[in-house]
């Protein structure tokens, strides 16, 4: 499951992700623009519940704009997850897609590509 959810402090997007990730059986979950500060994570990745373990990029952001999370780790295989959020060109996500082309991996690989769409709307 992938969501831009535009904030994660309300208590009603994290009552609607956790509701959602349970109906569907979600087991990868990743989250975008979470604006969640560093104070908060621990608690509001609590509220959508225990049986994750999560991942976020503060590292590289303050306000945590990706958040990942897999609920099962007592699987004996593994797998890779790759989050791209950003370059919204073409050339940009062909130079992208042929360099990750270039690595290979013995595991399954999932690539999880966010595209953000800007909409032109004329009146008049």
């Amino acid at each position: 499951m992938s969501w831009n959810i535009r904030g994660l402090n309300g208590p009603n997007k994290v009552i609607t992700v956790k509701r959602i990730g349970k109906q569907q059986n979600v087991t990868i979950v990743c989250i975008l623009e979470t604006k969640v500060k560093p104070t908060k994570i621990v608690a509001i990745q609590n509220k959508l519940g225990r049986r994750w373990s999560w991942f976020c990029n503060y590292e590289y952001s303050s306000r945590g704009r990706i958040w990942w999370a897999v609920s099962d780790t007592r699987r004996k295989s593994s797998s890779h997850l790759t989050v791209v959020y950003g370059l919204n060109t073409i050339e940009a996500r062909t130079n992208l897609r042929r360099n990750l082309g270039n690595h290979s991996v013995a595991t399954p690989w999932v690539l999880l590509e966010i595209v953000i769409l800007s909409c032109l709307l004329r009146t008049g």
